[in-house]
């Protein structure tokens, strides 16, 4: 048994296991999970941060550690946008956050390039089950499902480690006084894209909105598969609010799929209709009012 809290003052969090202090990278590793969210539904057609959210949530399935990477790429990140929002707000001046700048970019582009690259060797291990899942909840026993990871403009799912290293390497001296006139890290995988291709057509621009949300809810369903075929066991999954999201097939097809899961499965929702199917003596209810707990029951 596992007791885990979380506490958050002044936007700071607290993470707890068993009374002691932990790390969310930690936690990630001792308890993988899967969440299925409408903002995760909407990944799509929301912009290029959400794409990038689902892809470093697959991260932590391919291999637990890289929520350390994840982390640690956010800090340096953190710390080269500070030096340039400093001479952009005129607190140092140009040849000193060029010093600072030269000896913070070796880390910052050995910690890209990692990332960068876990990112595309995730998304080449789970694009078989995203196409039978597709096809699945599809009913298109012939539908294409391919996947773009764009760096610089330029579709990077068959360059190398090396070539990803050049890549950044080469952008970063090419975009050295755009950055500091923008005061920002304008090169990175802070800044790439991912576009999922419908039958070899951009799913942004060319499916409906029925169709973008049962491709990330196949994406959602290959990185269980995924999971289950790299590490033994099923993750633990979150499904908040999502089932009202989910026209009657989509929803068939997710219950379906969840009733062959072994795993421990948690469901927030609104709507206590939930499907018969998903309600068992194994199911525990706990109703939650202004942010108190009412009451559990089986």
């Amino acid at each position: 048994d596992y007791d885990l809290q979380l506490s958050i003052l002044r936007s700071k969090k607290n993470h707890l296991l068993n009374g002691k202090k932990t790390t969310f990278a930690d936690l990630s590793f001792r308890f993988p999970n899967v969440i299925f969210s409408p903002e995760s539904l909407a990944a799509i057609k929301e912009g290029a941060d959400q794409r990038r959210q689902l892809v470093d949530d697959l991260l932590t399935s391919f291999n637990p550690r890289n929520a350390d990477l994840i982390a640690d790429f956010r800090k340096a990140l953190k710390t080269r946008n500070k030096v340039l929002k400093n001479y952009l707000g005129g607190l140092t001046d140009k040849f000193e956050t060029i010093r600072v700048m030269e000896s913070l970019n070796p880390l910052f582009l050995k910690l890209a390039a990692d990332l960068t690259w876990q990112r595309l060797e995730a998304l080449r291990a789970i694009l078989d089950e995203l196409n039978q899942a597709m096809k699945s909840i599809s009913q298109k026993p012939n539908v294409d499902i391919s996947v773009e990871y764009v760096v610089s403009g330029a579709n990077a799912m068959k360059m190398s480690f090396s070539d990803i290293e050049n890549s950044l390497q080469k952008r970063v001296l090419e975009l050295s006084d755009a950055e500091l006139a923008s005061g920002s890290s304008l090169v990175g995988p802070q800044k790439h894209d991912i576009v999922f291709l419908y039958d070899e057509n951009d799913s942004r621009f060319y499916c409906s909105q029925g169709q973008q949300r049962a491709l990330i809810l196949s994406f959602k369903m290959a990185q269980i598969v995924y999971h289950r075929r790299a590490h033994g066991t099923y993750p633990i999954l979150m499904l908040d609010d999502v089932l009202s999201e989910l026209d009657s097939g989509k929803r068939d097809s997710l219950i379906r799929f969840l009733g062959d899961i072994n795993t421990q499965i948690f469901i927030t929702t609104t709507d206590f209709n939930l499907p018969d199917s998903m309600r068992s003596e194994d199911c525990a209810v706990i109703k939650v009012h202004e942010g108190q707990i009412e009451g559990a029951r089986t």
